[in-house]
């Protein structure tokens, strides 16, 4: 049995779902969830600059105002959840490394086109 679900979204809708979905590999709490899935929109809003300057936009301090607007979230707490994405690891990688988004976490998402697809194959024994 095949099924497939189509969806158009906004590419941080597509950030945060993905996340939602993949989840239960990652254990990322809700708002891990979309700190991280706001950096990788912000990753994808920039991805026309050359990857040092990219870095230094994305962790740059107007883009945690950014963050803390979109969520409602208290700057410190931004700042803390970065902290956490720093420690926390997925395959002994952590999200972040530094000011850089870890992509050899596996299965990290990375929008490189208007279609992307992410499959899942259950094998029942």
């Amino acid at each position: 049995m095949e099924k497939k679900i189509t969806s158009k979204v906004e590419p941080l809708v597509y950030f945060r779902q993905y996340l939602t979905i993949v989840n239960p590999l990652y254990d990322l709490s809700p708002r891990e969830r979309d700190v991280l899935a706001y950096l990788l929109y912000l990753d994808y809003q920039y991805k026309d600059i050359p990857e040092k300057a990219r870095e230094k936009l994305i962790f740059d301090y107007d883009s945690k105002i950014a963050i803390s607007n979109e969520y409602d979230i208290p700057m410190a707490t931004v700042n803390n959840i970065m902290t956490s994405l720093r420690k926390k690891a997925y395959h002994k990688e952590s999200f972040i490394l530094g000011k850089r988004i870890n992509y050899r976490v596996p299965m990290l998402p990375k929008l490189d086109n208007a279609k992307n697809s992410l499959t899942f194959e259950f094998v029942v024994e």
